[in-house]
């Protein structure tokens, strides 16, 4: 019932703003004109305010220092692979939720071995192996490795960017769009994991479930990266055209208020049970204040990427805009 609403819902969206084949992409479709004209002036004054800080202070916590994170190694089973334990420690220590900046990441990865396709594929074995068992421990634990290894590939192609002639002069600007997909995205996983809490409230689903919504979300960044990759190579060949940004927002927004007010049910418990679900609703609630603004920061960045790398052109850059966000809601709603 689920994706049946969700795609009715998205079909009405879409309906409202034309027919898709034929819809002409233009900025006033994503973001206001006054977000996307004061993303030069951001970067000027703040991207670029100090040679020692080039990036962007987006949040008043500060990053994690990278020697405090350690692999639990007892919670892998015994013939896990030695790359397994890479990606989780480099996962661990760069990762988004680690908040450290681009760079950061990029030097790391340039320390680790390289991974060849057959080391990827037995991380991928690996993990289905584990999902495969049944145990929700092993589920859940799975779907860790799974976001590992996205979070590796993921770099993996910023590593490619970055030594692409376009990517060097708009540097900042890919840097501080890393910082605001990974926002958005940090608070679309919580929403997501809230929404999970409740609707398995007192069940033993609500982990497995948000561990491979968290592993889905950064395979979408990795999607992310992959789309930026290809624009700058003027390959056109991997991005499709889809739904406007401003549309596939809206349906992000309604996909999460739809299924929060369909878990707006206190009055099913009683007790204790009543007075948690009640604070849990609450709090997921609050997390989904601001959601838009962190959606329209998020697209004035990748504008700004697009019109500097093709200003004539960016249509199929911001399609796959409206994927992406498509992408999260379609986890929001499993």
């Amino acid at each position: 019932m689920k994706k049946y609403l969700f795609f009715l819902l998205l079909i009405s969206l879409c309906s409202c703003g034309g027919k898709q084949d034929n819809v002409d992409v233009t900025k006033e479709d994503t973001i206001p004109d006054d977000l996307v004209d004061s993303v030069a002036e951001w970067v000027a004054s703040e991207v670029l305010l100090s040679e020692k800080e080039e990036y962007p202070s987006v949040t008043e916590t500060p990053p994690v220092p990278v020697e405090d994170y350690k692999v639990d190694y007892d919670s892998y089973p015994s013939e896990t692979p030695k790359s397994v334990f890479l990606i989780d420690e480099f996962h661990g220590k760069y990762g988004p939720t680690s908040l450290q900046p681009l760079d950061a990441a990029l030097n790391a990865f340039d320390k680790l071995p390289e991974f060849t396709d057959s080391t990827i594929a037995e991380i991928e074995q690996f993990y289905d192996n584990l999902d495969e068992s049944g145990n929700t421990g092993d589920m859940v634990l799975a779907d860790n490795v799974r976001c590992n290894l996205a979070f590796y590939k993921t770099i993996r192609e910023y590593s490619e960017i970055v030594e692409l002639k376009d990517a060097q002069s708009i540097h900042e600007l890919i840097a501080a769009e890393y910082v605001k997909w990974n926002l958005l995205a940090d608070q679309v996983e919580r929403l997501g994991i809230d929404i999970a809490y409740l609707t398995y409230f007192e069940g033993s689903m609500s982990g497995p479930v948000s561990s491979n919504l968290i592993a889905s979300i950064q395979e979408i960044g990795f999607y992310n990266a992959n789309v930026l990759k290809c624009r700058l190579k003027r390959d056109s060949y991997h991005l499709k055209e889809g739904i406007p940004g401003k549309i596939a927002a809206e349906a992000l927004c309604k996909t999460i208020d739809f299924n929060l007010e369909q878990l707006n049910h206190p009055e099913y418990y009683e007790g204790d049970s009543r007075r948690e679900y009640e604070l849990s609703l609450r709090s997921a609630e609050s997390e989904r204040k601001g959601l838009e603004k962190q959606i329209e920061e998020w697209l004035a960045f990748r504008h700004a990427i697009s019109e500097k790398v093709d200003g004539d052109d960016y249509r199929p850059y911001i399609g796959s805009t409206g994927v992406l966000l498509i992408n999260l809601a379609a986890e929001i709603n499993r």
